[in-house]
């Protein structure tokens, strides 16, 4: 991997629809494992789109598998790709997110490896759960240039005052990018002609029964706004620590007769030093969580109105 120098902003994501079958395809065929299916993207950097035109999975790690081993695994396979005249750049990665679970700290540090060294990379997150109901979810995502900044610099960047003064938030740690499915002149008509001779009645569309998604998908909300009373009750305690450090700061200059030196001195001291301020990355990502749980569940109950009301006029017209 070599790094790029040149910062082009990637303003779309051109994939193949061979590519989206084939993660479908090895999603399904690992939705009993326990890890999640991931994979490797392969394809060029155009312009400002980076083309997706392959991909290969990742198989089942031991722990008896070091990381040198799976490098190893990703060299070779981009090696017999390269033999065979095919794409074998990697641009990013792939990997299943059931419910919409995509901020995560494995993802953040993945994602930083990648697009560190490798400027186009995006990563790819798939849901099964939505595929498995005939709605296709795939997104893209990159960090912001603040995040790449900030996380190149170590965990101890990501206090309060650090983030206040980037103007970093948990809306703009993740660039979501466009994507564009692209297919052969040829699977055009084919699909085409599928659709036309397919016969479907209209009605099965209008099923108003509650699936279990909706109630997964608010539990998830409940488990994520405890994590973030978790995060503010931290920072709560840290704010009264730091005011009681302030308040006996003030009380030792006072004691000393307004000597800012020697109040200093005892500042330095290993038993009154101020508390460190608290790592506030986690809580940037639960609160992007968060708010990706609400916007999927505003999203899943237009959808429930919007049948209910068609539901609605169908039956009064037919009476």
């Amino acid at each position: 991997m070599s790094t790029i120098e040149v910062d082009v902003p990637i303003n779309k994501v051109l994939i193949d629809g061979q590519v989206i079958l084939q993660i479908i395809r090895h999603c399904q065929s690992e939705r009993d494992s326990v890890d999640l299916a991931q994979g490797i993207l392969l394809g060029m950097l155009v312009d400002n789109c980076t083309e997706i035109t392959y991909c290969f999975p990742f198989p089942e790690f031991t722990e008896a598998d070091t990381d040198n081993d799976i490098e190893m695994y990703q060299l070779d396979m981009m090696k017999y790709l390269r033999s065979i005249n095919m794409d074998h750049m990697q641009v990013g990665w792939y990997r299943a997110s059931p419910f919409d679970l995509n901020v995560i700290k494995e993802m953040l540090d993945s994602q930083y490896t990648y697009q560190k060294h490798i400027h186009e990379s995006v990563g790819l997150l798939f849901d099964p759960i939505k595929a498995a109901q005939g709605n296709l979810s795939m997104k893209a995502y990159r960090l912001s240039s603040k995040v790449m900044e900030m996380y190149g610099q170590g965990n101890s960047e990501f206090t309060v005052s650090s983030l206040l003064a980037a103007g970093l938030s948990y809306e703009n740690i993740f660039e979501e990018i466009p994507i564009e499915i692209r297919n052969s002149s040829l699977c055009n008509v084919y699909l085409a002609q599928l659709k036309r001779s397919t016969s479907s009645a209209p009605m099965e569309y209008l099923t108003l029964g509650i699936d279990s998604q909706l109630e997964k998908s608010l539990r998830l909300l409940s488990e994520s706004m405890e994590e973030l009373h978790q995060e503010a009750g931290k920072l709560s305690v840290y704010h009264k620590a730091l005011r009681m450090h302030q308040q006996k700061q003030h009380s030792l200059l006072k004691k000393r007769g307004g000597d800012s030196s020697k109040a200093r001195d005892d500042d330095d001291s290993k038993t009154n030093r101020p508390p460190p301020a608290p790592y506030r990355l986690d809580n940037l990502l639960i609160a992007n969580q968060t708010n990706k749980f609400c916007q999927e569940l505003n999203q899943y109950v237009s959808q429930s109105f919007s049948k209910l009301f068609l539901a609605e006029s169908l039956e009064t017209s037919e009476h």
